[in-house]
């Protein structure tokens, strides 16, 4: 239902932000409250994910012009806005926005010495292939004690997309250090084998070794663990490594 139109926007200096004038005509103006989301609902989005095929279509008008849509949480402030203009992040797409909802995040951090190709910024974070926690992060970094570069992954844990609101606190700080001692450890899987997608899977590994969680900028420091194929070739290099070892012509 189209309920307003874009009035004018500004570029400001062109290094951003940039701003958009939006006016949402009356009756529909009484929907707008202090929590309402705003995204981009230009073009068509198309993804693939372990579900399946994913296509998100708005109305015919916003496919050729573009548009914004916007939506008030169930839970949100019913407080209407006033006359007067207010500011409002315009998010990405739906998705984005859908995780801006979530309020209790709980900072992590990990680093991988593997590729980290198909994983992106919003890549789902799962434990026993439930969703618990989203991507922020991906850039390369350099480990100065070993010398050498790696993959510096930032995510957030956020209980609200799979715990009852009693149970929030099982993804607390303290409650996550708990688990790393009891053998949580992050691994890098590929959820989609045709299209490489990657996601980060919280997995309990045997026999890992014990670790002290570090705290870095205020996030948890998660320890990584081999996963998929990357799993499969450490394997088959430390088998290989044993093999070499040993003293086969003096045998």
């Amino acid at each position: 239902v189209t309920v307003g139109s874009l009035l004018k926007y500004d570029l400001g200096n062109g290094l951003g932000p940039v701003s958009l004038r939006v006016f949402v005509k009356a009756p529909y103006d009484k929907l707008v409250h202090p929590d309402t989301l705003f995204w981009n609902a230009s073009g068509i989005s198309l993804s693939m994910g372990a579900e399946g095929i994913h296509v998100e279509l708005e109305s015919i008008q916003a496919l050729l012009s573009g548009g914004i849509a916007f939506e008030t949480p169930a839970d949100g402030s019913g407080d209407v806005m006033g006359d007067a203009p207010a500011p409002f992040k315009l998010y990405g797409s739906k998705a984005s926005a859908d995780a801006a909802l979530f309020k209790k995040n709980t900072s992590c951090v990990t680093y991988f010495q593997s590729s980290v190709e198909g994983l992106a910024r919003g890549s789902v974070v799962q434990i026993f292939g439930v969703p618990i926690g989203a991507v922020t992060e991906v850039h390369l970094a350099f480990d100065q004690g070993a010398r050498h570069f790696v993959a510096r992954v930032a995510f957030d844990l956020q209980p609200e997309r799979a715990f009852k609101p009693g149970e929030y606190h099982n993804v607390s700080p303290p409650e996550v250090r708990a688990l790393v001692a009891q053998g949580l450890r992050v691994v890098l899987d590929t959820s989609n084998l045709l299209t490489g997608q990657k996601v980060l899977s919280l997995q309990y590994v045997p026999n890992s070794k014990e670790t002290i969680v570090a705290d870095e900028d205020g996030a948890l420091v998660l320890p990584s663990q081999a996963g998929g194929f990357d799993g499969i070739t450490t394997a088959l290099s430390d088998i290989a490594a044993k093999l070499d070892r040993i003293p086969f012509e003096d045998i």
